[in-house]
Order: C-alpha cells, then structure tokens, then sequence
C-alpha cells in the first residue's frame, strides 16, 4: 500500500500546481486566451461557443481522473507485488548449497548456448565428410540437472594424465577416428567434433568421402581414463556409449549430436575382457598408438582446427 500512497501524493501535487497555475494566476490565464484568439473576425461567445469549466472544477476533474487510474492499476500492481514477493520467498526457500547447483546449472546452460552458436558458425565452413561426429559429453551426477560441472567430484580422474577419449567405429571394422583431451580443468557438458583431421590411419579425407561408413551410423565410444590410455581399461573410468546419426539437409549431409552420460563402471575389464577378444584389445591399443602419434606430431600448444573439446 506505499506505493500507492506515493503514487496519490504524486498526483496530488500535480493538480495543486495545476489549480496554483490556473486560479493564482487569472489574468495570465484568460490574456493568454485572448491573445490567441486575436487574430479571430468574430468572437468566440457571439457565437454561441460554451463557457471554459472554472479552475476548480478542473482540478476536480484532474483528482477524479486520478482516483479512478489509481483504481484500475490497482490489480495489476498487486498481481505485481505478488509474483515479486513469490519470487523472494522462493530464493528464500532455497539453502545455500541449492543456490549454488542452481548458479552452476545456468552457468551450464549459458555456456552450452554460446558453443552452439559457434558450431552453426562453423558448420557453415564445413565441407560434406569433414564432420564424422558430434558429441555431448556429460558426467553423471544426481545433484546437476546437466551432469557434474567438472571431474572434482571424481578423484580418480580429475589429474593431470586423465584424458577424454572419443573413439567412432563403423558398422564393422576398427575405429574410424579417435580424439583423446585433457580432462583437468575441463568444463563439462562438453562437445567433441570427430572432424577428418582425427581419421585413423590409412583413412584420408579424400578416402573417407568415398566410404560408405561416411553415410551410415557412427556408434561412439566415450571415456574418462585415470591414465589416459584406452587399452588399459582401468576400473575407475567413466564410460558411455552413443550414436550419431547421418541427418541430410538439403543438399548437405550433417550429422546428428549424439548425447553421451558417462557413469563409473568398476566392471569395466571384467565385462572388456569378456565381450572383447584379443583382437578387440589390440584395437583399443591401437587407438592409444594412434593417438600418440598425432599428439607427438601436433604444433606445440595443441592442435589447430574447431574450438570445441
């Protein structure tokens, strides 16, 4: 109710200085009147033209006017001050540790927006078998509606030789390209790009346009390894398992973002070793080779290319 108060004595004294202007100052008034109508051949009352209302009974009218405004903004101010006060109670209700996933999450979300529109960017430049996948990483974690914010929660994986490995298979075959990032200091969700850049030997550019696993699902083997290395299929990696699809617009082949949560899997080697013959664990040893020999190869500060991973 103030700030209706505030709103009647604001109102109330723009009519006081209306009836001041107008009743204190008669002569100024009417000479103003006269002269505008000097210029005129026949005077207004011979006419027949109505009288001017009096002053006062124009600052009643102005205090009417403003009983009445004051009555109809009323429900729009309260539902106002309602949703306000709503508002406050509910960050109210919050703890300070409610607080703070709710602050992380937005931050997620914000940071997510912009890599988006980085990628549409980017995508624009992109020639049809440049992008082999898409991916979005994220860490499981109940608190964060996104996953964790990063790898402190996860001890065994938040050091220096952890690494992010991304590994694309075909339908058959070994790996079509790998990726392996530092996982320190990272932020996650995540998105990694599979570009031609990160084909695995004796793939090229020019090879894989013409390969039909360029046109086919790519499944994606994601992990957070302790080591860093795939092979050694340590029990405290995180891992999961996607698909990015072909998606065509257009004349333009892209490819769907495959969305990947990575859960810890203490069975890891148990369930590898089992699934995987030997074949498969020289595959996975493999990728590791491969992976060193571009990282040895790469300028000093990393490799050039997309922004994203």
């Amino acid at each position: 109710m103030r700030s209706y108060a505030v709103a009647a004595f604001f109102l109330a004294s723009v009519v006081e200085s209306f009836h001041v202007s107008t009743v204190g100052r008669p002569h100024e008034f009417h000479s103003s009147r006269s002269s505008s109508r000097a210029g005129a051949s026949v005077s207004p009352l011979l006419m027949g033209a109505p009288s001017l209302p009096s002053a006062e009974s124009l600052r009643k009218t102005a205090a009417s006017t403003a009983a009445a405004l004051l009555i109809a903004f009323s429900p729009a101010v309260a539902s106002y001050q309602h949703a306000f006060a709503a508002d406050r109670a509910g960050a109210q209700e919050l703890s300070p540790a409610e607080m703070l996933v709710k602050k992380t999450t937005d931050m997620q979300r914000k940071r997510l927006k912009d890599e988006s529109q980085k990628q549409l960017q980017g995508d624009v430049t992109m020639q049809e078998g440049d992008l082999i996948a898409r991916v979005l990483v994220s860490i499981k974690q109940d608190l964060y509606d996104l996953g964790a914010p990063d790898t402190t929660g996860f001890p065994a994986v938040d050091t220096d030789d952890a690494r992010l490995i991304v590994a694309a298979f075909g339908k058959d075959g070994p790996p079509v390209a790998a990726k392996r990032l530092a996982v320190k200091g990272r932020q996650f969700p995540v998105t990694v790009e599979l570009t031609a850049d990160d084909l695995a030997f004796p793939l090229t550019k020019d090879a894989w346009r013409l390969d039909s696993r360029s046109k086919e699902d790519i499944g994606l083997a994601v992990e957070i390894d302790p080591d860093g290395r795939a092979a050694t299929l340590d029990s405290e990696s995180l891992t999961g398992y996607g698909v990015s699809k072909p998606l065509r617009i257009g004349a333009q082949l892209e490819r769907t973002e495959a969305a990947v949560e990575l859960v810890a899997n203490p069975q890891l080697k148990e369930r590898a070793e089992q699934a995987l013959p030997n074949e498969g664990i020289q595959q996975l040893e493999r990728v590791d080779a491969m992976l060193d020999y571009k990282e040895a190869k790469a300028p000093k500060g990393g490799r050039a290319g997309r922004p994203f991973g």
